[in-house]
């Protein structure tokens, strides 16, 4: 009988964890996370007690004390997804220095997958942490296979080139430009960052062409640029 086990034993592991699960249900929401993080004290690899504090301080809004208990979770669920979830929450939260130490950490346990690799490069291109950069793109070419990840050798390879550009070596990113928008046609930002290239060279005609189709789409300040150009030439 649980009553009876909760009176007589109300401070006990075994009713701390029963009572919170009860109250989760009974959506006794704050009770539960109170007895469940009592009982998490004495055994944190309980998945159940876990997952349903989770959904208690999602529930009440508590994002950052939710985030904390799913990445906890990725100790039972250790698949990309969860991994990209939580990561994204810390981004949402500003918390960049936990989600790199997520991405960090699958990256270690699945040293042969792009993906954590990807994902914090991206995170470092907006921080302009450009050997950081670096770092994740010689980690990522000898895993990327063109015939069947072209979106994402393209995106590698547009990296490599934003690198070049920002060390002034414009010739070597319109390379890396090109190589990125035969891998992918549809990737604006390489073809964004070549325009500018071409126009650091001297290149204004094949500059003003290819801006003119960037203003069409809207991307950026291309449109604006465009217009800059244009009126040098006159």
């Amino acid at each position: 009988d649980f009553k009876e086990m909760f009176r007589l034993q109300p401070n006990s592991p075994a009713t701390y964890r029963l009572r919170g699960l009860a109250k989760s249900n009974q959506r006794d929401y704050r009770g539960a996370i109170d007895d469940l993080t009592q009982f998490i004290k004495t055994d944190s690899s309980d998945y159940e007690s876990l997952r349903t504090r989770w959904a208690c301080l999602d529930l009440l809004g508590d994002k950052r004390g939710a985030n904390e208990d799913l990445r906890r979770l990725t100790r039972f669920e250790n698949g990309w997804k969860l991994y990209d979830e939580v990561a994204d929450n810390y981004l949402s939260l500003m918390d960049t220095s936990n989600a790199i130490e997520v991405w960090q950490e699958y990256a270690g346990l699945h040293p042969a997958l792009t993906t954590p690799h990807m994902a914090l490069a991206r995170i470092y291109i907006l921080q302009e942490k450009w050997d950081s950069v670096r770092v994740e793109i010689n980690k990522l070419m000898p895993l990327l296979n063109i015939a069947y990840a072209s979106k994402d050798y393209a995106e590698v390879i547009y990296w490599d080139g934003l690198l070049d550009y920002e060390n002034s070596s414009y010739e070597k990113a319109i390379d890396k430009f090109s190589k990125s928008l035969k891998a992918d046609v549809n990737n604006l930002s390489a073809k964004y960052f070549r325009v500018k290239a071409y126009e650091k060279t001297g290149q204004v005609k094949r500059a003003m062409t290819e801006f003119k189709e960037l203003s069409a789409t809207g991307y950026k300040d291309s449109d604006t640029l465009y217009r800059a150009v244009s009126q040098k030439q006159r």
